[in-house]
């Protein structure tokens, strides 16, 4: 099972998801196309978490955490989702806010791999 993203009471966090579908697309001339779902998992779901109230140690956690899985996926639940899913982190960036205080943004995608 993969590890679960770190929770904190005292951080808060701003989510955001960008869906899309991935498509092939043949132009058979004349004006006529043809599109199919580019596979069985051609919906894509892309989230931007916003880590906002960390503290240096929060901070180093999730630098830790992210650096750690190496490509391996990590379980998360979505909010408005009841189910665990894998997903993958791609980046993150983070600033200072004030005195030992920090937000870090991270982009994930949806995991489709087989294990």
């Amino acid at each position: 099972m993969a590890d679960p993203l770190p929770t904190y009471k005292e951080v808060s966090y701003n989510i955001s998801c960008q869906g899309r579908t991935r498509y092939n697309r043949a132009d058979l001339g004349d004006g006529y196309t043809q599109i199919a779902p580019d596979g069985i998992n051609a919906n894509e779901r892309n989230w931007q978490l916003e880590l906002r109230n960390l503290t240096t140690a929060y901070l180093q956690n999730y630098i830790t955490f992210f650096e750690g899985l190496l490509g391996n996926a990590f379980a998360w639940t979505p909010k408005g989702d009841t189910v665990s899913q894998k997903w993958l982190y791609l980046n993150y960036d983070y600033h200072p806010v004030a005195d030992d205080m920090w937000t870090m943004n991270v982009s994930i995608e949806k995991d489709f791999r087989l294990y």
